[in-house]
């Protein structure tokens, strides 16, 4: 973008930044292509017509139309209450526990040898 003199406000290569900025010329973000001339008096891709909206307005345009409909609240999920073991499910998993205690007992007894070493040590 290069700024442009008087000549320059009635091409449609034209933009201004805000109503009173200065005119500048956005050819290369229109076309893609470099201009190949200087600005002004004299500037070979010259149309008259009317100007390209500005910066602001190209960004923000169609903003201001878009409504947000607003999200649905996901509904509030109550924990669930486990059911009370039957005297036969809690039999059946103290024998489990016993199972996996002689299974890794080295294992947990070590840790177990580890971690008092460590509330010991100043």
């Amino acid at each position: 973008m290069s700024e442009c003199d008087k000549t320059c406000r009635s091409c449609i290569y034209s933009s201004t930044v805000s109503e009173t900025g200065p005119v500048t010329c956005d050819y290369i973000l229109v076309t893609g292509n470099r201009r190949g001339c200087p600005a002004g008096k004299g500037c070979e891709r010259y149309i008259k017509g009317e100007r390209a909206p500005s910066v602001d307005q190209q960004l923000y345009s169609g903003r201001k139309a878009e409504k947000k409909e607003p999200k649905e609240k996901p509904k509030e999920q109550k924990p669930r209450k486990k059911k009370p073991l039957t005297p036969e499910q809690l039999a059946k998993k103290r024998e489990q526990d016993k199972e996996y205690y002689q299974r890794h007992k080295k294992e947990i007894n070590k840790r177990r040898y580890e971690r008092e070493k460590q509330r010991q040590s100043p």
